[in-house]
């Protein structure tokens, strides 16, 4: 962002163009970090970025006409079958059609209906409009050898219902889950080369499945089709190159992890080339089967990658996460697997798309969970409390029905049941007991189960007060850090605070009236803060990638966790902690508790950074008053205490200071 606000500077054309243009992305997004990720990066990363985003326009695009294009077609008559962009029938079948039923399927092409000759895609689509409910319709097609078939007596009718929603509702909304996955990871992790790969993945696997029915009916998104699906390969073979870490020939190289996207291209470019060859009516199915094979070939080397990361990678958290993709890719294939595999056991399972494709979303699934690394979810945590806290829902609501019928038991025999005074007063009774019952109750489980989560809290209501009293900088600085240091075991933990020079550590912690910065400090301009103006949550620097001299400064000291302090929407500073001792990983609930307390730190500290600068304008004042009282006295010493005496003269004398 600092980048592009020096180019600016430099460019007045520039700024005056780059306006509507910013502004209307905020607006589009509602993202401000897209702005920094744009002018804030390379020219390669821009263009990334750029490709990124028209994907995700595309497929939004896609998303909002399909349903109208879909709805409108099943209206239509439906002629027992339906075809492909070249005439060639289908592989896609229903619950009754008439077409099917009599034996007219793929690789069949359509050449006519009844009377009409059919050549083109628009003569099949006229001839179709011309059919009414319950005409008997005769269809003659010809086979790949030439091999001529006519099929008597089709009946045109509606298109089932049943139909629509297994053939186009389940995929469409299997794709705005990879929609919405996508974008979430790119909002949170676009910054990084993996982040974009996956975004990417599921921007084309969304296109993908929002079309497949269009593939087969209106045909008006067969290209972008074709295009989405000879990608899908690609991105997922870059993605097992850049995460979770990058592979080594990659960092030499980094021009390898293209290869990929330029195999993803090439097929493409051959889909897009052949799809509607009237020629060769059936040379888009060949290229269709490699971009399949390559989009196998491209899980197969991703999930590769993956087992060999979980058993030979040094880093803790890189083993865990491609763990966890790998357990969301078993549920995810297992199923698929079987049905492919049952035939083996001359056991045949019918196709059902509601079973198979939706088990498919834990492989997404999973790799987003892994990319943001817990950041919205940790799923030990999860578990432990769904499971702690089912049990303790479960003993609450046996001890209330419980008080229900005892309180209930002993009013009834003074009060009659119909009385509205009993109800009342059960009420008032069951609400004065339960409520303290609930609260020592969930003490007792904080303390018991979860006693890091317990004195984490603790810690941060203790230093509430100190925050609210404390206005001398370095006491304050130093018990937010001891604070820090005692809850979440960092390995070493600094606050860095702005000054007129920049950002730099603050070292006093002593009780004097000086304050000490580290001299090399990080820039006001530093692309890193105007990235931390944008995101102010916990931000692990193993996931950021800037070109930024302070982002490499942190990178060389071993920072693991930042954490910006916010006050009124400016940036004051930043806490920095080290990798955790004993080599365990920073849990979502330690992000949590870092993020609430420099959201509470943040205000106390700024009042202390004006009150730690008005003692020390004070200071200073006095020590120029006492210096110039000093140089006063030492000139009036210099002079001489008596005018000199010159015969025929008089002299007279005035002394008044400069100051």
């Amino acid at each position: 962002m600092n980048a592009g606000r020096q180019i600016e500077a430099q460019h007045p054309i520039i700024r005056d163009m780059r306006r509507p243009v910013t502004s209307f992305m905020k607006r589009f997004f509602a993202w401000g970090l897209v702005q920094q990720q744009i002018l804030g990066t390379p020219q390669e990363e821009r263009v990334f970025h750029g490709l990124t985003l028209a994907a995700f326009i595309l497929a939004m695009a896609v998303f909002l006409i399909a349903p109208f294009q879909a709805l409108s077609w099943s209206a239509k008559p439906f002629p027992g079958f339906v075809v492909e962009q070249t005439l060639v029938a289908s592989e896609t079948n229903g619950v009754v059609w008439g077409g099917r039923q009599v034996g007219l399927n793929f690789p069949q092409r359509i050449v006519r209906i009844d009377s009409q000759v059919i050549n083109t895609l628009g003569d099949f689509n006229a001839a179709v409009e011309l059919l009414k409910l319950g005409q008997r319709i005769r269809v003659t097609t010809v086979t790949p050898g030439g091999v001529a078939y006519t099929f008597d007596a089709i009946k045109v009718g509606r298109f089932p219902a049943a139909d629509l929603l297994r053939l186009f509702w389940l995929p469409y909304g299997i794709g705005i889950v990879f929609l919405f996955l996508g974008w979430s990871v790119y909002r949170l992790r676009g910054y990084t080369r993996a982040g974009r790969a996956f975004a990417n993945f599921c921007a084309f696997a969304a296109i993908s499945s929002g079309l497949i029915f269009d593939l087969a009916t209106t045909h008006n998104g067969s290209a972008l089709w074709t295009f989405a699906l000879a990608q899908q390969g690609g991105t997922l073979i870059s993605l097992g190159l850049l995460f979770p870490e990058e592979w080594n020939p990659i960092r030499q190289r980094p021009s390898l992890r293209f290869v990929p996207y330029g195999v993803s291209m090439l097929l493409a470019l051959w889909g897009l080339w052949v799809l509607y060859d009237r020629s060769d009516p059936w040379a888009y199915v060949t290229a269709w089967r490699f971009s399949y094979i390559f989009a196998a070939l491209g899980i197969v080397i991703f999930l590769a990658l993956m087992l060999y990361r979980q058993g030979s990678s040094s880093s803790n958290l890189a083993r865990l996460q491609a763990r966890t993709i790998l357990l969301g890719s078993s549920i995810a294939f297992t199923p698929l697997a079987i049905w492919l595999g049952a035939p083996l056991f001359n056991i045949h399972l019918s196709w059902n798309p509601a079973l198979y494709l939706p088990m498919l979303l834990f492989f997404p699934l999973s790799i987003g969970v892994a990319i943001l690394r817990y950041r919205m979810w940790d799923i030990q945590v999860i578990i432990n409390r769904t499971l702690v806290y089912g049990a303790l829902t479960l003993l609450l609501a046996a001890v209330y029905f419980g008080v229900i019928l005892v309180v209930e038991f002993i009013f009834s025999s003074f009060i009659p049941r119909t009385s509205q005074i009993a109800a009342t007063l059960s009420t008032l009774v069951i609400a004065a007991l339960f409520n303290p019952l609930r609260s020592r109750t969930q003490v007792f489980i904080d303390r018991r189960f979860y006693r890091e989560k317990y004195d984490a809290t603790k810690a941060l209501l203790s230093l509430s007060a100190t925050l609210r009293d404390e206005v001398n900088l370095a006491h304050l600085t130093g018990k937010v850090e001891n604070v820090i240091w005692e809850t979440v075991h960092p390995s070493h933990v600094l606050t860095w605070l702005r000054s007129p020079q920049g950002f730099s550590v603050y070292l006093d912690h002593e009780d004097s009236l000086d304050k000490e910065y580290e001299r090399e400090g990080i820039a006001l301009d530093d692309p890193l803060t105007g990235f931390l103006n944008e995101d102010s949550g916990v931000i692990e620097l193993d996931w950021l990638d800037l070109d930024s001299p302070g982002f490499q400064k942190l990178k060389y000291s071993r920072v693991k966790l930042l954490i910006p302090l916010m006050s009124q929407r400016e940036l004051i500073g930043w806490f920095t902690l080290g990798p955790r001792l004993g080599e365990n990983e920073y849990s979502a609930t330690d992000r949590i508790w870092l993020a609430n307390l420099a959201a509470q730190a943040a205000p106390a500290m700024r009042v202390a950074q004006l009150a730690s600068q008005e003692r020390s304008e004070a200071l200073e004042m006095d020590r120029i008053q006492h210096e110039m009282q000093v140089a006063r006295l030492i000139q009036q010493t210099l002079l001489p205490k008596e005018m000199p005496y010159l015969p025929g003269w008089q002299a007279a004398a005035h002394y008044q200071p400069a100051r």
